[in-house]
């Protein structure tokens, strides 16, 4: 420990004030102590560590926009055009001389509005610089409560169609009787019927969840056909709805984006706007309906059994 002389060895100048009649303190030397050592105001913010933030659950219907094909176009108005009526037949082979067979078709066509989807942020431009995290918080915000809403709406329409393939006109018979053998069964007949190969099937949770637990899961049919199974809360208790996603697209005028600025009294209040906005369409009407089934659970078991 050092001692009173090497103290007062080391105040050398110090001692010149006694003779100005100032005084000095000589202390031991201790155990430095955050306790005791550290001092003020900003005490808790030494050797602070900001983590990043834990965001908010992606709502489960917003798998819907991710699974579904997403196609730029470059306009705001665009048509689609349905092939329809095939009318006429090649029949037999046609002899020298005989008459061809004559087929045609039609076509209807439609323009679907290209909607847009928005959302705002406000938030003081000292918040932004000050905490590291909140810009790219705030982007990542506004892009999945867009994602959201879309895949809400989007999937309340799809939902809410009436497919072409009723379950009385299953004709794939499987003395099946689970959930699961209900998807090939309906996947065989939509092929064979319509000429569609449904690779996505949207469950009610519970229903979606029994699927997994009954018996009858073969596996390399499954791998085979690539299907994904998905549950949704926009699908009723009791429903099975399948689709051939490549007949379902969504048309992408202007993808999610993000952009920051000032409006109203952001200049005076010191606030940036941070916007998020969509512009798209879609059209659930015409061949694609041709590519997806919808029926009751109990009543697909009951055409194939």
């Amino acid at each position: 420990m050092e001692t009173i002389i090497q103290q007062l060895q080391a105040k050398g100048e110090t001692l010149k004030d006694l003779r100005l009649g100032q005084s000095i303190s000589i202390k031991a030397a201790g155990t430095m102590l955050e306790s005791t050592n550290i001092t003020g105001e900003g005490i808790e913010e030494i050797t602070a560590t900001q983590m990043n933030y834990i965001p908010i659950r992606r709502d489960w219907n917003n798998t819907l926009y991710d699974l579904l094909p997403v196609i730029s176009v470059g306009s705001k108005t665009i048509v689609i055009t349905n092939e329809t009526s095939d009318d006429g037949a090649v029949t037999a082979i046609t002899a020298e001389g005989d008459a061809k067979n004559q087929i045609d078709k039609d076509d209807a066509v439609s323009t679907p509005d290209m909607n847009k989807y928005t959302a705002f942020v406000k938030i003081s431009k000292e918040m932004l610089s000050d905490i590291a995290f909140v810009n790219n918080q705030i982007r990542a915000v506004l892009s999945r409560r867009l994602k959201n809403a879309i895949s809400t709406i989007v999937g309340t329409d799809l939902v809410a169609l009436a497919s072409n393939l009723a379950t009385s006109s299953l004709t794939a018979g499987t003395t099946g009787s689970t959930i699961f053998d209900c998807i090939k069964a309906v996947t065989s007949d939509l092929e064979i019927q319509k000429g569609y190969t449904p690779n996505l099937w949207l469950f009610n949770q519970p229903d979606y969840a029994k699927a997994y637990i009954e018996a009858n899961d073969n596996s390399t049919w499954f791998d085979t056909k690539e299907v994904n199974i998905k549950p949704s809360g926009l699908i009723t208790a009791g429903d099975m709805l399948g689709i051939d996603t490549s007949l379902f697209p969504i048309y992408m005028y202007k993808d999610i984006n993000i952009s920051i600025g000032l409006e109203d009294d952001d200049f005076t209040k010191n606030l940036v706007t941070i916007r998020g906005e969509a512009r798209l369409a879609y059209s659930f009407a015409g061949n694609c309906l041709n590519a997806m089934y919808k029926g009751r659970i109990a009543d697909t078991i009951t055409a194939i059994a």
